[in-house]
């Protein structure tokens, strides 16, 4: 899998508290091993933000990405809380 960072993640990352970048991170490792773990509840997103799929990171913690070729290739494009992320 070769995964990519939009800034917009990277700047969300940072806003995140100590514990919730350290389970975001545990996520996004699991997610590189297997995108569909359990844990992840893996989904794909609908209407305007159709196109994008999402992972569950914590209870309250979602990333949003992209992904091509089976997941060959993957943008990791906001984390945050569910109403963060979401509200778009």
């Amino acid at each position: 899998m070769n995964l990519r960072y939009s800034r917009k993640f990277a700047a969300s990352l940072r806003k995140l508290s100590i514990e919730d970048k350290v389970t975001t991170v545990h996520a996004v490792e699991l997610f590189q091993e297997n995108p569909f773990h359990n844990s992840l509840r893996n989904h794909a997103l609908v209407g305007k933000m159709s196109g994008r799929r999402a992972i569950v990171a914590d209870h309250d913690i979602r990333v949003i990405f992209t992904e091509r070729g089976g997941y060959k290739d993957v943008t990791l494009l906001d984390v945050g809380t569910h109403s963060d992320v979401y509200r778009h």
